[in-house]
């Protein structure tokens, strides 16, 4: 099972025939609370049966249960507290099922509808950014794609062999080797990367720029229609050099010195949040100082109904909502409306907030726009603070 990562968000988006069904759920990792998971989802279940009505298509109960990890899933010799996911999100529709982890615990909802129910994803639907990592060692050139939760290997079609290898294939004779930073005797701080051979370093530092243009190369021609930021991990002369032969636009001056063979890919994700974040928080700024220039206008809403409207028409650039409005009504509920219904969801007399938000947050994404979480939004002209906004594209 996968953790919920955006590039599964389009699955979910689609349109299926059919009743839906969406759970979510804490997820207990340690072994001895298995039958914890296992009776939430029973308790799920019960309590979502009896509003299913669908004279056509059975209750799939055994279905979603065949969702849910048992522990006969994970990996040979992982356990259980390796996975770190903290919830679960399932999905069910006649011609799609999944389930997913996720990186936090929400809260235990049920709903059975004419789509799948997001509002619960909220925090990783939101806009937080992703980046590019290109680490660079003497085993190998790799480039990631990561975000504020995670961090992927990609292939790049033309990446060359692992620098050791190039150097040796170029010139064997002179044993030309590439050493990164390594202790020095007794135990003192580390002394700065060195090459070890018979020619002056301007031969070496042209062998390394050789490999490392091949690299910027291939990473470039793969990221040609990105903008991204890219950022580096490496040891700072190898960097320097990378920067220098490197014409991608986002590459940013800043990143991680080191060798990064020594870091897991966990500790690599973490530093690269911490260097990419402030870089991609410019994109929620520019929409909240486009928010505060036009909150008077007719560009920008902050009631249900109007937001749903302009949302399902592709009006809305940017949606703002405040954390705490995500939270559900009940734990159990059944959407109002379908796809046969009269009218639009914002004007169902039995649709709440809770369902007018969701319908908000799926048609926003449908249409590309942005989710932004609302940390601390200002009170309007009236002294009220509003729970969402839109920035409208026209």
């Amino acid at each position: 099972m996968n953790f919920f990562k955006r590039k599964f968000l389009d699955d979910l988006l689609a349109e299926y025939e059919g009743k839906h069904i969406s759970l979510y759920m804490p997820f207990e990792r340690e072994s001895d609370k298995w039958d914890v998971n296992r009776i939430r989802l029973k308790n799920l279940l019960t309590a979502i049966e009896p509003i299913w009505d669908d004279a056509v298509t059975p209750f799939p109960a055994q279905a979603l249960r065949r969702l849910v990890p048992d522990g006969t899933d994970l990996m040979a010799g992982e356990t259980a507290v390796d996975r770190p996911g903290q919830g679960l999100a399932i999905f069910w529709a006649p011609n799609f099922s999944a389930a997913y982890y996720l990186p936090f615990g929400p809260e235990e909802q049920a709903i059975v509808g004419h789509r799948f129910v997001l509002c619960p994803l909220m925090q990783l639907l939101q806009e937080t950014g992703e980046f590019h990592l290109l680490t660079l060692s003497q085993q190998q050139a790799q480039l990631w794609r990561g975000d504020r939760y995670h961090l992927r290997a990609l292939t790049v079609k033309g990446m060359p062999d692992s620098l050791e290898e190039e150097l040796a294939l170029e010139d064997p004779e002179r044993q030309l080797q590439f050493h990164t930073a390594t202790g020095t005797p007794g135990g003192g701080q580390s002394r700065p990367p060195m090459f070890f051979g018979h020619d002056a370093d301007k031969e070496k530092k042209g062998a390394v720029r050789r490999y490392l243009n091949e690299v910027a190369e291939a990473v470039d021609n793969y990221l040609s229609e990105q903008t991204l930021p890219l950022l580096t991990a490496g040891v700072g002369y190898v960097r320097a050099l990378y920067a220098e032969v490197s014409d991608y636009p986002y590459l940013l001056e800043a990143g991680i010195n080191g060798n990064p063979d020594d870091k897991k890919s966990a500790d690599l994700q973490m530093d690269a949040w911490q260097i990419a974040r402030p870089v991609l928080a410019h994109k929620k700024e520019a929409d909240r100082d486009q928010l505060a220039a036009r909150q008077h206008t007719d560009q920008v809403v902050q009631t249900f109904a109007e937001i749903v409207s302009a949302a399902t028409y592709g009006r809305v650039q940017a949606l703002f909502v405040a954390p705490d409005s995500a939270a559900p009504a009940q734990t159990v509920w059944r959407q109002p409306g379908g796809k046969a219904a009269t009218g639009p969801l914002n004007e169902l007399p039995d649709a709440t907030p809770a369902d007018l938000l969701d319908e908000a947050i799926v048609q926003t994404l449908r249409h590309g726009g942005r989710i932004h979480m609302w940390d601390r939004p200002d009170s309007d002209a009236n002294g009220e603070t509003p729970v969402t906004a839109a920035l409208l594209r026209f």
